[in-house]
């Protein structure tokens, strides 16, 4: 097991506020330290490099371009979010200057075979069992560095999974970020990726759940089924694996008291109407598809508000 000795938070501030204007007025609602870390540190190199060193012709990461820039710490060689955040800011901007270049089309064409949804538990699995629940604990985690490499986990952490680095992930998806604090060229696609942390984070609970013959190699129909889920959207194959964990725990309606299954109810109504109203927000005669932002975004709330009272039957199950 790998052991996070990263500096503590008042370290960081302390750290922090020798490198920051504190004079500067900043109407937000992120910390000095951490809108310093996301708004001014990364930007405060300017070296450029060439993206054909970053991105291969046919779109894989040349990760040994990215790990070079993660610097770490003398006295016990752990992260040092500080320097990396500077050091990896230009980088970052090569390669948004660089997609910013690309039409539409010729951003689908050279990137799309490589945006196929993973999901970190189910590489997880293929190591080992008893997925940890946080996404910080789980990028920590001896199975993912096995699988990805040490370095390349470092990388993860350093922009979504520890609170002392960027922590994108949690400052998009709570809503720290004004609007000021998202650069321009997110802004429609800051919502949908909030969405799509959300999606990812359900899953990663409900696919804990599933049954270890529900996705055989054997069964030529369970393969047939499985290989159709990976290229459906996240959402879809959210509400896919939410059925099939309950659907197989369904014995455990009996453990339920009146309340409990009157409540159980209106989760199943829930996913229904949400379904439902999908099918008709996403048809070519309404094609709603804001609206289907924030439809899906309401539904997904609720949905881990359930989850999270371990109201489903896959938790009385187990």
């Amino acid at each position: 097991m790998f052991i996070d000795t990263t500096p503590t938070p008042q370290t960081l501030n302390s750290t922090y506020s020798k490198n920051m204007a504190l004079s500067d007025s900043v109407t937000t609602c992120l910390s000095q330290p951490v809108h310093y870390a996301i708004c001014k540190l990364g930007f405060e190199k300017k070296d450029t490099y060439d993206i054909n060193n970053i991105l291969s012709g046919n779109g894989e990461v040349c990760w040994q371009a990215v790990t070079d820039h993660v610097c770490y710490l003398e006295s016990d060689q752990s992260v040092d979010y500080i320097k990396s955040i500077r050091s990896l800011g230009p980088v970052c901007e090569s390669v948004n200057v660089h997609f910013k270049s690309l039409t539409k089309e010729q951003f689908i064409i050279q990137y799309a075979s490589w945006l196929h949804w993973t999901n970190c538990t189910e590489v997880y699995l293929l190591k080992g069992n008893d997925c940890p629940f946080l996404l910080r604990d789980l990028l920590t985690s001896e199975q993912l560095a096995v699988v990805f490499g040490q370095a390349v986990m470092d990388v993860l952490r350093i922009f979504i999974g520890s609170p002392y680095g960027l922590n994108l992930r949690n400052v998009l998806w709570h809503g720290f970020a004004s609007p000021q604090e998202i650069p321009a060229n997110l802004e429609e696609n800051a919502e949908a990726s909030t969405l799509i942390f959300m999606i990812s984070e359900i899953t990663s609970q409900l696919l804990q759940y599933m049954p270890q013959n529900c996705c055989s190699s054997d069964d030529p129909i369970n393969s047939v089924l499985t290989e159709s889920i990976k290229f459906l959207s996240p959402v879809l194959r959210l509400i896919l694996i939410l059925i099939t964990v309950e659907v197989v725990s369904v014995h455990a309606v009996c453990k339920k008291n009146p309340f409990d299954y009157q409540q159980y109810l209106k989760f199943l109504k829930l996913v229904l109407q949400y379904t439902e109203n999908l099918v008709t927000y996403t048809s070519p005669e309404k094609n709603k598809w804001d609206e289907t932002m924030e439809l899906t975004n309401k539904a997904l709330i609720k949905i881990r508000k359930i989850s999270d009272r371990k109201l489903m039957l896959m938790h009385l199950a187990t």
